[in-house]
């Protein structure tokens, strides 16, 4: 992307794209008051083009040289170049424009003759000619003038001769030459304004060269001067709501097929030229010259009554205008105020004859006489009358029309500001589109930030009820062990005491089995407080919370217990935790409830990567195989079954130490 630093400009999006705002918009103003630029190429005519040049046609290292002559000392004001165009090269590119060269000027001077030791100078009486440097561009490569013209301006000299020389320089593919599409002589009025082209000024002016590659229609010295050139029409971007004058005809309506317009210019003035301009055609039609008279004769004269007059008379008129341009008469300033000009040989258009202008400018020394002048018309049906005033009002196809020096060097000023325009405005595409980019991605971003902020809302707000439950649950089973824990501990302790006092063997079997069924629920809410108190349950623990039972359910019976050391540390899934604990909890309590044992030996031991847990004790033992109306060993199979189905629990009868016990294995 181009640096900010090359337009001065801030680094920040929004203040870069409004300060190429405000540039653009500064820039549109100041074009605004210049000529319109709208080039387009022409197919002939293109200009000069010097020959190729060989090393013997050098002079003086200078391989070409193009003088203008003027008759007479001449107050020319400046002197401007276009370039020439390639037809068969795409776009409007310069073509072989000089890219060294020097401009002279043979100026009329005076001598200054004195005294050198006293310092006493004056001008001699004699008039003398020299040489004065308009432009030097030898040391250094001319800037690509695109399609615009070049310009440059004399000082207060009287010119007689015009001399540029160009050195030897490589162009376009190794050939020594150069091409020009027009060149212009600008006459400096008296009050230091710009006046007419006195290359139109023939014979003047006289153009010299050196060299030349004549290949008509093309190329030619005379083209050099003939006023064709690819820049479009002299006017301005200033617009005007006012079309041309286009007037139709019926056959009946028009008498002996001509127009006549009279114009009186209020005074008497001095008439270098008349300029026809063409009409633009209707509905962007492109149709050049439509409506433009075929014959038109004029006359010039002091009096209304054209009692004395100067006649022009110019037969095929449209013929004379090359490529939609204008057609100038020159009037070789006859003086006169009253101008009637008579257009005949009308288009014909649909079987009807039509007549089309865009502006009558009568003009002398670039100034326009005719802007706004009384103008009457006859031959041109009523319904038109109101459009006859558009031929005098200095505008055409909707623009002003300006005078050639204005327009020629109005596109030479023209060009460093469509070029800074062109920056600037490529340079604001640029960054639009990189603000746009941003902003997407911080939207982006903004997006993934609130989303990831209503998340973490969201998940803080989980977490706090998670804590808050978390906190609950422990409030309530800290409640339970230790209100519940502590009544279910008193019952026990109770009824173990009282069972001291009964006689009555089934009244004290009673009690045993309330002892019995309170340090089982003791048991059992110590696990529950445990279980919650826990993240995860690991084998180590589990099986260290199962002894801890077996202790508690089996107080008063001597217990052996041999835990393997090498039990590996892994987490026990919750439904294999339950049926485990279920399981040996009823094992547990059908040894404290049934065997009436005195002696247990409980033993867990890892083999072949299985978990072996066997309850023994030396009590009366029971046959499992038998039926009974009890669930408790039906629900300990079902249990191992959905825990372990491939290994599943098995009962036995053995002897423990001399006596019959059981065993759970």
């Amino acid at each position: 992307m181009r640096e900010a630093s090359a337009l001065h400009l801030s680094q920040w999006p929004p203040t870069r794209i409004q300060q190429l705002e405000v540039e653009q918009e500064q820039l549109l103003q100041r074009l605004a008051l210049l000529p319109k630029h709208d080039p387009k190429p022409l197919l002939d005519r293109l200009g000069y083009h010097s020959s190729f040049a060989s090393s013997d046609s050098f002079t003086n290292g200078f391989s070409h040289e193009l003088v203008i002559n003027y008759t007479y000392y001449s107050a020319v004001g400046s002197i401007a170049m276009a370039p020439a165009f390639n037809p068969a090269k795409a776009g409007l590119r310069p073509y072989a424009f000089p890219k060294r060269f020097r401009i002279d000027a043979q100026v009329l001077g005076r001598r200054w003759v004195g005294d050198e030791a006293t310092g006493n100078w004056v001008h001699d009486t004699h008039l003398t000619n020299q040489w004065v440097e308009i432009a030097n561009w030898l040391e250094e490569d001319f800037p690509d003038p695109g399609a615009y013209p070049v310009f440059f301006t004399i000082n207060d000299y009287k010119v007689k001769q015009v001399r540029m020389m160009v050195p030897m320089v490589m162009e376009e593919e190794g050939g020594l030459y150069y091409a020009l599409g027009e060149i212009y002589s600008f006459l400096r009025l008296k009050n230091g304004e710009m006046g007419d082209n006195m290359m139109a000024w023939w014979p003047v002016t006289e153009i010299q060269v050196s060299d030349s590659l004549s290949v008509p229609p093309l190329w030619d010295t005379a083209y050099l001067r003939d006023g064709a050139v690819g820049f479009g029409h002299p006017l301005s971007e200033e617009t005007d709501a006012g079309e041309d004058f286009m007037a139709t005809f019926e056959p009946q309506e028009i008498a002996n097929g001509q127009v006549e317009l009279l114009m009186d210019l209020g005074m008497d003035q001095k008439i270098g030229r008349i300029e026809f301009w063409p009409a633009e055609a209707p509905e962007q039609m492109a149709v050049p010259m439509f409506g433009f008279p075929g014959d038109i004769i004029i006359e010039i004269s002091p009096d209304s009554e054209f009692k004395t007059r100067e006649i022009i008379e110019v037969k095929d008129a449209g013929k004379m205008v090359f490529h939609d341009d204008l057609l100038t008469v020159i009037c070789k300033g006859y003086v006169g105020r009253y101008i009637r000009i008579s257009l005949g040989n009308l288009s014909d258009y649909g079987g009807k004859p039509f007549l089309g202008l865009g502006e009558i400018c009568v003009a002398e020394y670039g100034k326009m006489l005719s802007k706004g002048c009384k103008v009457t018309a006859r031959g041109i049906p009523e319904r038109y009358h109101l459009q006859v005033p558009r031929l005098v009002d200095g505008y055409s196809r909707r623009c002003r029309i300006l005078s050639e020096g204005e327009w020629i060097k109005g596109l030479a000023l023209r060009r460093p500001l469509d070029q800074r325009l062109a920056l600037v405005q490529a340079e604001l595409v640029v960054a639009q589109d990189w603000w746009r980019n941003l902003q997407l991605r911080l939207s982006i971003a903004g997006i993934v930030v609130l989303v990831g902020s209503l998340l973490g809302i969201l998940g803080g707000v989980l977490l706090q009820r998670r804590q808050a439950l978390k906190k609950l649950k422990y409030s309530i089973t800290r409640d339970l062990h230790d209100e519940v824990g502590s009544s279910l501990g008193s019952i026990s302790l109770m009824a173990d005491q009282l069972r001291a006092f009964v006689a009555d063997d089934h009244l004290k079997e009673d009690v045993f089995d309330l002892s019995l069924l309170a340090r089982e629920a003791c048991a059992s809410l110590r696990e529950v407080v445990w279980v919650v108190d826990q993240d995860r349950i690991l084998l180590p623990e589990l099986l260290k919370k199962m002894v801890e039972r077996t202790e508690r359910i089996l107080s008063g019976t001597t217990l052996t217990v041999d835990i393997a050391q090498d039990c590996p540390d892994v987490e026990v899934p919750l439904v294999y935790k339950r049926h485990l604990l279920m399981l040996f909890k009823e094992a547990v309590h059908n040894c404290a409830r049934h065997a009436g044992a005195t002696r247990v030996t409980l033993s867990i031991a890892i083999e072949n990567e299985l978990l072996v847990i066997t309850l023994a004790d030396d009590g009366c033992g029971f046959d499992p195989n038998a039926t009974n109306g009890g669930w408790g060993v039906k629900n300990m199979r079902k249990r191992a079954d959905v825990s372990c189905p491939d290994i599943g629990c098995h009962f036995g009868k053995e002897k423990v130490q001399g006596e019959d016990g059981n065993t759970l294995q």
